[in-house]
């Protein structure tokens, strides 16, 4: 009872915060994470987003992310590769709205760390090559730390708290 008590606190906490990103505009962004087991240590992931601003009439980005993970039998540890499409839609200096379509490669590495029942991280590398403006190549290593927290019953949790932090480096090429 007095784990339930702290959650709602905590969920009430976090609902009263006051967090502005672009001021007056309504941001969406939904997002699908669909996941297939293709065989013992292979696994389909298949991520589909789509952002806007002021809700639905503004559209800025729609991203396709299809990528096929081999799990190490004996460490926690993964290796990926995979396509993302994306059509970007920006705002040009004048106020006109544009698309450019990207096509990106991408190749992975996971290595996960189990703290304990309840709580663990991850650490991700990923090298992208990023084909936009017809005549730029851009390359980009990203690095992401996540770690999970499991609330309630460890067996038939369905919640836990995520945080995600990531960051990259890039260099371009005009070909």
């Amino acid at each position: 009872m007095k784990l339930k008590l702290l959650y709602f606190i905590g969920f009430i906490g976090l609902c009263s915060l006051n967090l502005n990103a672009q001021q007056n505009q309504t941001n969406l962004w939904l997002q699908y994470l669909g996941r297939a087991q293709l065989a013992e240590s292979w696994r389909a992931t298949s991520v589909w987003q789509y952002r806007s601003y002021n809700l639905l009439t503004d559209s800025r980005l729609f991203l396709i992310n299809n990528y096929v993970d081999y799990k190490l039998k004996n460490a926690e540890v993964q290796f990926g590769e995979g396509y993302m499409y994306l059509d970007i839609m920006p705002y040009n200096e004048f106020g006109e709205k544009r698309s450019i379509i990207e096509h990106r490669s991408l190749q992975q590495v996971t290595i996960g760390n189990k703290v304990s029942r309840r709580f663990s991280i991850s650490h991700r590398f990923r090298l992208e090559q990023r084909f936009l403006f017809t005549d730029w190549f851009i390359m980009r290593a990203r690095y992401l730390f996540s770690s999970r927290f499991k609330l309630g019953d460890l067996d038939n949790t369905k919640w836990s708290l995520i945080f995600k932090d990531e960051f990259g480096q890039r260099t371009s090429f005009r070909q």
